[in-house]
Formats: C-alpha cells, structure tokens, sequence
C-alpha cells in the first residue's frame, strides 16, 4: 500500500484528495515543508498538497516549496470544497464568539464569518481545528471544516454551505521522487 503524505489529519480536505486518488496509508504532517520532507526521507511514496483554490487562488507556500525542490507532479485531481460550521453537540449557533480553521478555509467564508461578527482563528488544518474544537471546553468556538471531518468527530453541523462562491474547488498535486509509480 503507499503512503501518501499530507498535511494535516484524518478528516481535511487534503486527506480526501489522496483517499480520491490512491489506495493508500496516509502519512500525517504538521506543515507542508514536513510532507516533501517524509518524500525525502523515503517516510512516504507521494504528496498530495493543495495547489490553488478557486476562491483564494494559489497557494503560495506550497508553490514556493515546489519550485525549490527536485520532486516531480505525478498527478493532479480538483475536488469540491464544500465548508460546513461545526461545534460540540450541545452548542448553538448564539452562543459562538470566534471560528477556528485552515488559513484558507478561513479566507474561503471571510463573507459568512464577516457576516456572523465571528472572529476568526487560524489552525494548521480543517480536520485538526474540528478535532481542538470538540476537546475544548469552551461553548463559544467552532470550526469550519468538510462533513468528513464533522462525522469522524462527532460534531453537530450549524451551517452549510458557508464558502464565499458555491462552486469552491481545490486542485490538488501529487508529488513525488523522480520516476515513481504514478497514480492509479
């Protein structure tokens, strides 16, 4: 089976992409830079990495760190991001004061956000905003994530359908070593 590193945990949207497109164990990194690096270090075959939005555009960091690197594109997919507001389940939506998320989660439902007065957090991705939130006892946060990661925690949607343009897509890259076996 490959391992497909990513940043972030079970249950972000990078994690979806690289469940899209391997059969595959994941590899779970803290940043970007961490999941070229498990490359690398032969800790994982490929990358899946968020290349550009159609909100936010391109990400920048992972741009940079492609272009400084000797790794190849192997493959690509574009997935449908579709952002839902999660928190505990006994939490109401008047009871919220601020929203964790991924930096360009966040940035993808600056409208909604602007909107609801809610303050915005940045986390290291989706998925581990949903997990802080529902291990936090604070009743006044919550978290923007996929509904992958709303089910896998356990959280209670208070919102769909929050992204800035309802047809928000991502467009992931695979990356690899030199020569490595391609996606299926």
């Amino acid at each position: 089976m490959l391992r497909i590193a990513i940043q972030g945990i079970e249950g972000s949207y990078s994690a979806a992409a690289a469940r899209t497109m391997f059969d595959c164990a994941l590899v779970e990194c803290p940043t970007f830079s961490a999941a070229i690096d498990s490359i690398r270090t032969f800790e994982a075959d490929f990358a899946v990495l968020p290349f550009r939005n159609t909100i936010c555009g391109l990400i920048v960091a992972v741009s940079e760190l492609l272009a400084a690197c000797d790794l190849e594109i192997a493959g690509e997919i574009e997935i449908r991001i579709d952002h839902v507001l999660v928190a505990k389940q006994s939490v109401t939506f008047d009871l919220l004061a601020a929203v964790l998320s991924h930096p360009a989660a966040l940035e993808q439902c600056s409208k909604f956000l602007q909107k609801h007065s809610l303050r915005a957090i940045a986390a290291s991705d989706t998925a581990t905003a949903v997990k802080y939130v529902m291990e936090n006892p604070d009743k006044q946060i919550a978290a923007i994530a996929s509904w992958d990661a709303a089910a896998i925690y356990e959280a209670s949607i208070l919102a769909e359908n929050i992204a800035d343009a309802a047809d928000n897509r991502t467009l992931f890259y695979a990356v690899s070593r030199k020569n490595a076996p391609r996606q299926r």
